[in-house]
């Protein structure tokens, strides 16, 4: 996106021109992946030139606020050009690949599911609603399939209700509607559906009740049966034949969302969930996601802004969870197969406070090239290649109204 450069794509500027502007976007290490809008964070403090440049160019405005949170404001601009071999490089570096517009055109097609998703993010609600939409929808579960008993909650604090359901051969799936965290303000909702004990059998492989929960899911949740080119997409990436699991209905209300956290597990290879599938039905969200390289990259890059010029309030929030200067420069001068590890944990371990801190860092990785706004239609592929290298991301609700989207792990078909 540098204007002076004559292999650039032809973005040219409008009439006010921002050295600031043009300095983010042609960064040297600013990550570009094809297709995507390109983000920049901007403050209304800043010099006027930057300010007039991004309202003459930005397809949108974004404030990034999470559980009460503030993590800046960003703006969208022009979207850069498709690069097939880039995506194979980035699918190869456990980069996220994105595919603008890829089931936009399901949208009518998709009417009534989609009229039905947004009720849900309501109905779901009260303990008593994924029995009630269940029988609801009786009429349209798939030959054999019946609604059993309830389950325990794994998670009592966010799980708000888990029902077993019977496969045809009386294999024992779940479905569970659950909120996205304890936050009071947040009211994000999604909806899973599995087998097994969860937490202890989410990398388990068993192709028959895998295929059960594929079948279940794409009669129940809307808009699962339509997303086979979006599977597509990512065979051509990988050059495997893949097969959707563990499908989740995600609805990322307005100051909801997800805070960084990787969908791999420590599993043989052969087995191993290939990535993990996104799509953006309504709504639109933003989304800061990174390879592991990456993000242990700019992690160290936030340490030294820090030891440049401390922000009292960043300093004091990280004191009172153990990470003053003294202990953060003791964990980042880890190398980095210890930080990897360390990352791996669940929520992100002891750098949970830096990588969830704020505008800080979210502004950091957005002018870095890592954000990505996702408008309804919009696929995200986070590749894995294990618990060590694969796609980090954290995900913000960028509309006045509730997103709905829809995720899918990848694993390698079998037959």
């Amino acid at each position: 996106m540098c204007w002076d450069d004559p292999g650039a794509p032809d973005i040219r500027p409008a009439v006010s021109h921002s050295p600031l502007l043009q300095e983010l976007l042609c960064a040297a290490d600013r990550d570009r992946c094809p297709q995507a809008r390109q983000l920049v964070c901007f403050r209304e403090d800043d010099e006027p030139s930057f300010l007039e440049a991004l309202d003459e160019r930005a397809l949108a405005k974004v404030d990034l606020e999470r559980r009460g949170g503030w993590h800046g404001r960003v703006a969208a601009l022009e979207a850069l050009p498709p690069d097939q071999e880039e995506d194979r490089r980035r699918w190869s570096a456990a980069r996220p690949v994105l595919r603008p517009g890829l089931v936009a055109g399901l949208r009518r097609e998709l009417e009534r599911e989609l009229a039905e998703a947004a009720h849900l993010a309501t109905s779901l609600r009260p303990p008593a609603g994924l029995l009630d939409w269940l029988h609801q929808r009786a009429d349209c579960l798939p030959k054999g399939f019946r609604i059993g008993d309830s389950l325990p909650r794994a998670d009592p604090d966010r799980d708000i209700a888990r029902r077993c359901m019977l496969a045809p051969d009386d294999s024992e799936l779940w479905l569970k509607s659950a909120r996205l965290s304890t936050h009071p303000e947040d009211r994000s909702l999604r909806l899973r559906a599995s087998w097994g004990a969860e937490g202890r059998d989410d990398a388990a492989r068993d192709s028959r009740r895998d295929a059960h929960v594929r079948t279940l899911s794409e009669a129940l949740l809307p808009g699962a049966s339509k997303l086979r080119a979006a599977v597509d997409v990512a065979e051509e990436l990988s050059d495997e034949r893949l097969e959707p699991t563990q499908h989740i209905a995600y609805w990322n209300a307005p100051g909801g969302g997800a805070l960084f956290h990787h969908d791999a597990f420590d599993e043989p290879h052969a087995t191993r969930q290939r990535a993990v599938l996104y799509a953006q039905l309504s709504g639109s969200t933003v989304w800061l996601a990174l390879s592991t390289a990456d993000l242990l990259r700019r992690l160290r890059e936030l340490a030294e802004a820090l030891e440049e010029s401390a922000v009292p309030w960043v300093e004091r929030a990280l004191e009172e969870v153990g990470l003053g200067p003294p202990e953060r420069a003791a964990l980042l001068e880890q190398p980095d197969d210890a930080l990897a590890d360390e990352l791996a944990l669940p929520g992100c371990g002891r750098l949970a406070p830096l990588v969830n801190l704020g505008p800080e860092f979210s502004c950091l990785l957005a002018d870095a090239g890592h954000a990505f706004l996702l408008e309804a239609g919009d696929l995200i592929l986070l590749p894995n290649h294990g618990a060590a290298r694969t796609a980090y991301h954290s995900v913000f609700c960028a509309s006045a109204q509730t997103a709905y989207g829809l995720s899918l792990a990848l694993r390698h078909r079998e037959h």
